[in-house]
């Protein structure tokens, strides 16, 4: 993905779902996505729900994609409460680390069904 491509896609993430997250007035996408080291349990969230904006906006998954993990049935179900929890100052730290957690394991394919009509391009197979 070129750097233009990748602007576009933080531009429309912000612009859509991830603009309700406090946090991300302030905290570019690009920035979120980008946090590394051992930073504050929130900033994690951020970067997690940012990463998840950007591969939502690829169509690399969508918010019906099934979700298998525990407590949840789709991608959308955990994005409402990752930005409810992200929104929840101060939540507790566990609360945060858990949802976290879930986003991490969809950013990285795990415990999710990837939807038949998911593909790099926007575009059905």
């Amino acid at each position: 993905m070129d750097p233009a491509e990748f602007d576009r896609l933080a531009e429309d993430a912000a612009a859509g779902e991830l603009s309700m997250v406090n946090g991300f007035a302030s905290l570019s996408i690009a920035d979120a996505v980008c946090i590394r080291g051992n930073k504050l349990p929130e900033d994690q969230l951020l970067r997690q729900l940012a990463t998840l904006g950007l591969n939502l906006e690829a169509n690399l998954i969508s918010e019906g994609t099934v979700y298998t993990g525990a407590g949840f049935s789709n991608v959308g179900e955990v994005l409402t409460e990752a930005i409810s929890v992200a929104n929840e100052l101060p939540a507790d730290r566990e609360t945060r680390n858990a949802i976290k957690d879930v986003l991490d394991e969809i950013n990285n394919n795990v415990n999710i069904v990837l939807d038949e009509d998911c593909t790099s391009d926007g575009t059905e197979e």
